[in-house]
C-alpha cells in the first residue's frame, strides 16, 4: 500500500477503530517524509482528509444517533436527565465556535466531543469550517514534528504507547469516581 493511502486510512481509523490519535500515523509521516519516503503535500492531504471524513463521522453520528439515544435516556431517567442535558447544551451553545475548534488540540478525546458537537445541533457548515481551520493547524504541526525530531519522535511515540494502559485506566477510574460522587450528593439533596 502506497504511504499516502495507508496515512489516510491510519487518521480515518484512529480513535474509533484504532484507540491512537490521529497526531500518531500524522507524526510518523513527518518521518516519512524527512527520509523522502512521502512527499509533503500528499502526507498533509492524506493526513487531513482522513482526519476530516473521521470527524465529520462523528458529528453525523452525534447529529442523527443523538436524539434517539437522548430520549432512550430520557425515558429512563426523566426529569433530572432533562435539566441535565437542557444546561449542558445551553452551556455548549453558547461557546460553541470556540468548543469546536479548541478539541482540535484535544488528542484522545476529539470523536466523543465531535459527537457532542452533532449531538448537541452544531451547525454542519460550522463544524466543517472549524475543523478544518483547526486542521490547518494541527496536521502541519505534527508532519513538522517528525520531520524535525525524527527517530526521537518515534520513540516518544512508542513510549507513549507503552503506557497508555495506565493513563487510560486511571482517567476512567477518576472520571467513575467524580460522577459516583456527584450522584451519591444529588441523591443526598
Amino acid at each position: 500500500m502506497n504511504p499516502s493511502a495507508a496515512l489516510f486510512l491510519a487518521c480515518l481509523m484512529s480513535g474509533v477503530v484504532v484507540p491512537v490519535p490521529e497526531d500518531v500515523p500524522i507524526i510518523l509521516a513527518g518521518v516519512g517524509v524527512a527520509r523522502g519516503e512521502i512527499p509533503l503535500s500528499m502526507a498533509l492531504l492524506a493526513g487531513a482528509a482522513g482526519t476530516l471524513i473521521r470527524d465529520s463521522l462523528a458529528f453525523s453520528l452525534g447529529r442523527f444517533a443523538g436524539p434517539r439515544i437522548e430520549a432512550l435516556a430520557r425515558r429512563r431517567f426523566g426529569p433530572r436527565l432533562d435539566r441535565a442535558i437542557d444546561k449542558f447544551e445551553a452551556s455548549t451553545q453558547r461557546g460553541q465556535d470556540g468548543f469546536i475548534f479548541l478539541t482540535r488540540f484535544a488528542a484522545g478525546v476529539r470523536g466523543p466531543l465531535y459527537f457532542v458537537a452533532g449531538f448537541v445541533g452544531a451547525s454542519p457548515k460550522r463544524f466543517l469550517v472549524l475543523d478544518a481551520l483547526g486542521l490547518a493547524v494541527t496536521t502541519p504541526l505534527c508532519l513538522w514534528i517528525g520531520m524535525t525530531w525524527g527517530d526521537g519522535a518515534v520513540a516518544l511515540i512508542q513510549q507513549g504507547l507503552a503506557h497508555q494502559r495506565p493513563v487510560v485506566a486511571a482517567l476512567v477510574l477518576g472520571a467513575a469516581i467524580f460522577l459516583f460522587r456527584r450522584l451519591r450528593k444529588r441523591r443526598a439533596d
